[in-house]
């Protein structure tokens, strides 16, 4: 009786709706109130759909907008009324393995469509949820930048594919009474008490899952912020709907266990993770192009997000063998040069035979350490804190035969954990080079009536057993005082006895104005003074090369 209903429903180009109501009773023979009910939820469809004139609507009567926009209507209709029309195949929407990711992608944009355009177009702005998901998320924050996971879903190329480690909640994380079929209703709506105080488990299992860390032999962990309900068409594969994400994080606190277990996790699978500074995630990109997606925590915090990841903890404090002055190493760089120790201006050589293979396996180290960067990895791989996982062998006997030797003169600069992974135990602002390879240059800024000057320093890449050092080119400005005191040293003058030169402490402006760009590039002290002579400690670059 009902398919006959909608065969009987005119659709003429105007239509009053009593009378659709009239002739759909009279030719179905349903009762006045079934019918009425039959178009009723028609014109819902059809009004939903942006179908018909809605100024003639309200004046109880049908007319379509355009011929398109019938033929819409007629599509529809002529489905419902014909019990053996369908507009999918029988088995288009079944989900599992078997399914053809080309079926996968276009239900996805079907979804996609539909729910975009439903979101898009309420009326007062305040369309209704369909999908209900409950996050929790896991900060680990080492060397104060953050760990980020690649997410699962790699076919969405528009938005950011890196995430904070976690996931969704799943019915297997709810207490097991509540692990029925039954337990699915409880988790699909706003604010479900059950889903929510199950995501503590929740935490635990994915980060068993992604990072391989065990609760609570690897790591604890604290609330750290409930995230305002966060709305958008969003959904891994073709799970794509207007999504609320209720969003739970919390602070990982690793021990040594756990810290060490993040490590091997890292070394092993290196393409899924990275990691973004406070700022990266600020401009949700790195500068690499990797892109962080945390749209909830922007959405959550906005303009303060970068002082509340500033105040998260860091999650494993590892602290280095060698953390002051006293403990401050030069790393010769040349056959020439040798280890220095101590603190500046008061530097002594280490007593120690390095080989060429010492040298070039202790500068990759120092190099790593020290923060600087390398233009290609070989044979290792680079783990927070400084720590390198070394693969090549030969590389490891190296490491091996380092350690030994320096562990015979009492100074053990290196540490090893589990055999393969090695770092340089001095704190990253303690590890300084050789002065042999570094080079600067320094003159006036442009233009005759410039007040400034400018100095760059200069160092050239290097082969190492970890792969070739990044080129290090800075040039930052300095005052035309700090630019008078270098010339007057390289003429052999004393700058406390030019006339142009501000009278005031010589080392403090230089120390101020170079020494604190240059040092974390990894050069101790610019200009020395050796009694009451004034000397630079690196050739200057020659112009013509």
């Amino acid at each position: 009786m009902y398919f006959r209903t909608f065969k009987a429903l005119p659709l003429a180009t105007q239509l009053m709706i009593s009378a659709a109501v009239q002739h759909v009773t009279q030719v179905s023979g349903v009762s006045e109130s079934e019918a009425a009910l039959i178009v009723m939820t028609c014109q819902r469809l059809f009004d939903s759909l942006a179908l018909l004139d809605r100024r003639l609507l309200h004046a109880g009567q049908w007319q379509f907008v355009s011929f398109p926009a019938q033929l819409v209507a007629r599509s529809l209709l002529s489905a419902l009324a014909d019990e053996d029309q369908d507009f999918f195949e029988c088995r288009y929407w079944e989900q599992g393995a078997h399914r053809p990711e080309d079926v996968v992608e276009a239900q996805r944009t079907l979804l996609r469509g539909l729910e975009t355009a439903r979101v898009a177009s309420h009326r007062r702005s305040a369309p209704k949820p369909i999908r209900f998901v409950y996050v929790a998320w896991g900060v680990i924050r080492l060397d104060g930048r953050f760990l980020l996971h690649h997410r699962e879903d790699k076919a969405r190329r528009q938005t950011g594919n890196y995430v904070l480690p976690g996931g969704r909640f799943n019915l297997s994380d709810l207490p097991v009474e509540l692990q029925t079929p039954q337990g699915l209703p409880l988790t699909q709506r706003t604010e479900s008490t059950e889903a929510l105080s199950s995501l503590e488990r929740t935490l635990v299992r994915e980060l068993a899952e992604e990072i391989q860390l065990r609760h609570p032999e690897h790591y604890s962990f604290r609330p750290w912020r409930q995230l305002r309900p966060f709305r958008e068409v969003e959904g891994a594969r073709n799970n794509h709907a207007y999504t609320e994400y209720l969003i739970r994080v919390f602070e990982v606190t690793l021990n040594a266990s756990g810290h060490l277990r993040l490590l091997e996790t890292l070394s092993d699978h290196p393409e899924q993770f990275a990691w973004f500074s406070p700022e990266d995630l600020m401009r949700k990109v790195r500068r690499d192009g990797k892109v962080a997606y945390l749209e909830a925590l922007h959405a959550d915090l906005g303009g303060d997000l970068k002082e509340a990841l500033e105040g998260v903890a860091e999650s494993f404090v590892d602290r280095p063998t060698f953390e002051d002055e006293t403990g401050a190493v030069d790393v010769p760089m040349t056959g020439s040069s040798s280890l220095m120790r101590g603190r500046t201006g008061k530097e002594r050589a280490v007593a120690i035979d390095l080989s060429d293979d010492d040298q070039a396996v202790l500068l990759a180290l120092a190099w790593y350490a020290k923060g600087l960067a390398f233009s290609s990895v070989d044979g290792v791989v680079l783990l927070p804190s400084g720590w390198v996982k070394v693969i090549d062998d030969r590389c490891l006997r190296s490491l091996d035969l380092l350690s030994e030797k320096l562990h015979k003169t009492g100074l053990d600069l290196i540490d090893c954990r589990d055999e393969r992974f090695f770092r340089l135990s001095v704190a990253p602002g303690m590890v300084f080079f050789d002065v042999a390879d570094y080079r600067y240059d320094a003159g006036p800024a442009d233009g005759v009536m410039q007040r400034d000057g400018w100095f760059r320093l200069w160092m050239p890449s290097r082969e190492t057993p970890f792969g070739c050092t990044a080129e290090i080119e800075h040039t930052f400005q300095i005052s035309r005082n700090t630019l008078r005191i270098i010339e007057s040293v390289e003429a052999v003058q004393d700058p406390e006895q030019n006339t142009q030169i501000k009278s005031g402490d010589i080392q403090r402006v230089i120390r101020e104005q170079i020494d604190t760009r240059t040092k974390p590039l990894g050069l101790r002290k610019f200009l020395r003074i050796e009694g009451k002579e004034y000397s630079i400690s690196v050739e200057r670059l020659c112009r013509d090369s």
